[in-house]
């Protein structure tokens, strides 16, 4: 291979060293890149007459099976164009590691192979298409921690994204979507699929395949949208990139009995105020939800019976909006929490990180005697205490997952698309009464009472 121009490379590296640089009169610092997809994919008939195209100008002849290196060519390219639509200074971060590439991996659903994997990076590199920076370890790093290769397009391979757009990308037919993690959280590479977990993956690809078909984005124009997205940046918010409509389903601590919910989608990962400006095939749409769907789960276990009216009151502060959220968020977290874990820790932790408190709630809430909150809970969910810091909270999400896999199993055969947020459904406007009578009966036959839908 033709070597990169030795200042470029020189340029590149003092980057990926120190973290940031010039170029161009604009400094790029070294967090604005994403990791390698192996999953992405594309179906469009211009998406693959223009790999074809580049396959024709790199391919690399000493490596015999074209296919298979049209299929590398493909995953590169298309993880190229996810970064170039999120920013033009955006990387691709992969491995040159040969460890990484496990054949039988259930992370490596498309068999891709570390030689025709770099070697489609090098010649895109020879070619022009990419500017490249290959890692490295930095000995001025007391650490001595290392740095990724990293990739991202140049005007070259940018000219031929013109014709491109979101919609263009997929995920592969082949990739995971059914994902296994262990108690720490990481992904375990599961053999093989048990009778569960097979039909969990069948229900999981018709339904995928239901979402694929229809076009949702928000009620938006495209300057809106990058708006939009330039303040989630800030905020280090996921941006809203439409073609994240597959699902996956994530379970927990090692078993299919828990967790289990769906994620991944970018409806997902936005605010009820911006949901109701979803548009499902250019149709408004409404949303509705479980009230209190884990306390209703526990009582309905317990008792046969739903919680009590207004399950996030407390005694002497009643009618006190912002104590009702506070309530709300420490019965939460008193389900889910660890056996031995502190709920006041814990819900602290979430109160930080993910509740938007103005700063005089804040200053309100810190005041509060959460202590005192926590035991009128306990007090008022007497039928339900013994499960408080027991960890149940992920097996309730396996059966909330249940539920909300029924729901939108009903509706698709109604022809009806459902877009899941755990215990919330969003339809189009005109499906309102199907969705409502849909989780009903899903969650009669899932502990046999009838939910509180808002």
């Amino acid at each position: 291979m033709q070597e990169l121009n030795q200042a470029k490379t020189e340029t590149l590296q003092e980057l990926f060293t120190t973290g940031i640089f010039t170029h161009g009169g604009e400094q790029l610092t070294y967090d604005k890149n994403i990791l390698l997809d192996l999953s992405l994919w594309s179906h469009a008939g211009t998406v693959l007459a223009d790999i074809a195209s580049l396959m024709d100008q790199i391919s690399d002849h000493t490596l015999k099976d074209d296919d298979k290196y049209r299929k590398h060519l493909t995953i590169v390219v298309m993880n190229l164009f996810v970064a170039h639509v999120i920013g033009n200074v955006t990387w691709v971060a992969y491995s040159r590691d040969k460890n990484n590439y496990a054949s039988k991996s259930r992370d490596n659903p498309l068999r891709i192979s570390h030689r025709f994997l770099t070697s489609v990076v090098d010649r895109l590199a020879e070619f022009g298409f990419i500017e490249h920076a290959m890692g490295f370890y930095d000995r001025r790093d007391p650490a001595k921690k290392g740095k990724t290769s990293k990739m991202r397009s140049t005007r070259k391979l940018r000219e031929v994204f013109e014709a491109w757009t979101e919609n263009m990308v997929t995920l592969s037919p082949h990739a995971e979507t059914i994902i296994l993690r262990d108690d720490d959280g990481k992904a375990v590479d599961y053999e093989r699929d048990t009778v569960e977990v097979a039909r969990m993956r069948k229900h999981l690809t018709q339904l995928n395949e239901v979402l694929s078909k229809v076009d949702i984005r928000l009620d938006m124009t495209s300057d809106e949208l990058a708006d939009l997205n330039e303040q989630r940046k800030r905020h280090r918010s996921m941006p809203i990139r439409y073609w994240r409509k597959a699902m996956h389903r994530i379970f927990a601590n090692g078993s299919f009995k828990q967790g289990g919910r769906f994620y991944r989608c970018w409806w997902m990962d936005i605010g009820e105020g911006l949901r109701k400006r979803i548009l499902i095939d250019g149709e408004a749409t409404v949303e509705k939800d479980y009230s209190a769907i884990h306390p209703t789960l526990l009582y309905a276990r317990e008792t046969g019976q739903l919680p009590p009216d207004k399950p996030y009151e407390v005694e002497g502060h009643e009618g006190d909006e912002l104590v009702r959220r506070v309530a709300k968020k420490l019965l939460l977290v008193m389900i889910n929490a660890k056996r031995g874990e502190s709920v006041k820790k814990a819900f602290v932790w979430h109160r930080d990180r993910h509740e938007n408190f103005t700063d005089e709630e804040r200053s309100r809430v810190a005041a509060l005697d959460l202590d005192e909150i926590t035991a009128k809970l306990k007090m008022r969910h007497k039928p339900i205490a013994k499960h408080f810091s027991s960890n149940v909270g992920v097996k309730l999400q396996y059966e909330d997952a249940q539920i909300a896999e029924r729901v939108m199993l009903t509706l698709a055969k109604q022809g009806v698309v459902a877009l899941p947020i755990h215990d919330s459904f969003v339809v189009q406007a005109r499906h309102e009464a199907a969705l409502v009578e849909a989780m009903e009966q899903a969650f009669q036959w899932q502990c046999g009472v009838v939910p509180v839908i808002k």
